[in-house]
């Protein structure tokens, strides 16, 4: 949602600009332009082509050009961070497809803009249709990450000073199917590491999940205090513990908890995820 406000925010602020005449000089010499070009050579009088630029702005339809661009783009961004969270690599490829399609909307973009101050009929539906399009991966995406039809999620991550990080996501589905996936990374933790191979999804049976619900209801990571009670090391592994049930969703960071007493429920819940591994 906030890249689709993102778009928003471009596109009003390309509309205001445009609207309060800023670079009303630049559009009508580019209008003028692109008509002889279209137009075979036949020229266009300049007041002729001001009253076009004029119009175009007093019209919804120039907002919703404008956004086009900036919501296609947007919603490229949402399907490269759903790649990633399910394990892909988006570098270099999905964002330089990305980065490549930003141009290509940009270019219809502006080929709209010009047809609509050359008054083609029926101009409305043509962009209503294109911003219906371009915003499709964002309306079908906003509930994505989490996955389909799964109601409960909790991830580990454990983040050394000199080790290779891993993460653990425990996910659960309307229908009771439980999986955890780990995701391995090469490098250390406090130097850039990235995710190594093909992340490996494991199923829970009935009797490990069991054991771990009664960890969670135990322990009630929900009611861990999301701010570290004492103050960070030098040195040792950061571990962030996140759980989602429903809508409800809470997060808990901490440095190297293995050595403070106060951090026990941590430990535990930790435990427990890490031990849905175990055969």
């Amino acid at each position: 949602m906030g890249l689709v406000l993102f778009s928003l925010g471009m596109a009003v602020v390309q509309y205001v600009v445009g609207r309060a005449g800023l670079w009303r000089r630049l559009e009508v010499g580019w209008f003028s332009a692109r008509w002889m070009r279209s137009r075979h050579g036949r020229t266009i009088e300049a007041a002729e082509a001001e009253g076009a630029v004029r119009e175009f702005y007093r019209s919804p339809v120039a907002f919703l050009i404008f956004w086009l661009p900036w919501l296609a783009n947007s919603c490229g961004n949402i399907v490269i961070s759903l790649l990633r969270d399910v394990g892909v690599m988006i570098f270099p490829w999905p964002i330089a497809i990305n980065s490549g399609l930003l141009g290509v909307w940009f270019y219809l973009s502006s080929w709209l803009k010009f047809r609509r101050m050359s008054r083609m009929r029926g101009f409305v539906m043509v962009v209503t249709a294109a911003v219906v399009l371009a915003s499709l991966p964002a309306c079908v995406g906003q509930r994505v990450p989490y996955g389909p039809g799964v109601s409960f999620e909790c991830r580990l991550s454990v983040w050394p000073t000199f080790e290779p990080p891993v993460e653990y996501l425990v996910q659960k589905d309307s229908l009771g199917r439980a999986t955890i996936t780990e995701f391995r990374y090469r490098g250390a933790g406090g130097s850039g590491p990235k995710r190594s191979g093909v992340p490996v999804v494991h199923g829970i049976d009935a009797k490990r999940w069991g054991k771990f619900a009664d960890a969670v209801r135990e322990h009630d990571p929900w009611s861990i205090s999301s701010r570290q009670p004492y103050e960070d090391g030098t040195d040792g592994a950061t571990m962030i513990l996140e759980i989602r049930d429903g809508e409800r969703y809470h997060r808990v960071q901490r440095w190297a908890p293995f050595a403070h007493e106060s951090e026990k429920r941590f430990v535990e819940v930790s435990t427990a995820v890490v031990g849905l591994l175990a055969d």
